[in-house]
């Protein structure tokens, strides 16, 4: 990528490495997360659709985005590494198997398009780990303008079970990547596959903050 006059190369590769490594390790993160963190946090209350059968959840302050799940789902909020606000959504006591959670990541203001964080090949190394016990598979991959689709399968570690992901990421120029990931074990995606994309159409990311 491009890089200002007072930049130093080196603190830009470390910084995209660090920003990329936190992407992939939160949702991984999210099954463990997900046991612990209680519903108390319910600064951001989500309105109801009942026409739908949906909830509309919108925060306004951590990464102004909105999105649409099912009513019978929770949510949960927490906050993680970096002081990074993150919301779950699931199955209410399936949690740690079934879950979509989003969280909103700082970034220089010099990354303007996601191709600052490298070639998407490189951005797809890093979300799948070149470990062959994980059983890491990168299924598809879809670009349109500051977005990126993946649709993957990895393992946590070696002895969890195959899981099935979807990863969206936003990027708002010069201010903040929100990322949105849906994830279940690999043998229920028949199941949470259109709950999975229904939200994923419903995501909203705002640029006006």
């Amino acid at each position: 990528m491009a890089m200002s006059s007072s930049s130093n190369p080196g603190n830009a590769r470390c910084s995209r490495r660090a920003i990329i490594h936190g992407l992939v390790a939160a949702p991984l993160a999210t099954a463990v997360i997900s046991t612990t963190i209680g519903t108390g946090m319910d600064q951001f209350v989500p309105s109801v659709n009942a026409a739908e059968g949906v909830k509309v959840y919108t925060e306004k302050q951590a990464g102004a985005y909105s999105f649409e799940y099912p009513t019978d789902w929770v949510k949960q909020e927490t906050t993680i590494s970096g002081g990074r606000f993150l919301v779950v959504v699931s199955p209410k006591d399936a949690a740690e198997n079934i879950n979509v959670s989003v969280t909103a990541t700082g970034i220089p203001n010099d990354f303007q398009r996601l191709t600052s964080f490298g070639p998407v090949d490189n951005v797809v190394s890093s979300i799948i780990p070149n470990k062959k016990e994980l059983d890491g598979k990168m299924l598809s991959i879809s670009t349109e303008a500051n977005q990126y689709l993946f649709e993957y399968q990895l393992r946590p570690n070696e002895k969890s079970d195959l899981r099935h992901l979807y990863s969206v990421w936003v990027l708002v120029p010069g201010t903040r990547l929100v990322t949105l990931t849906a994830q279940c074990l690999d043998s229920q995606f028949p199941e949470y596959e259109a709950t999975f994309r229904k939200i994923i159409d419903s995501f909203h990311v705002s640029t006006n903050i």
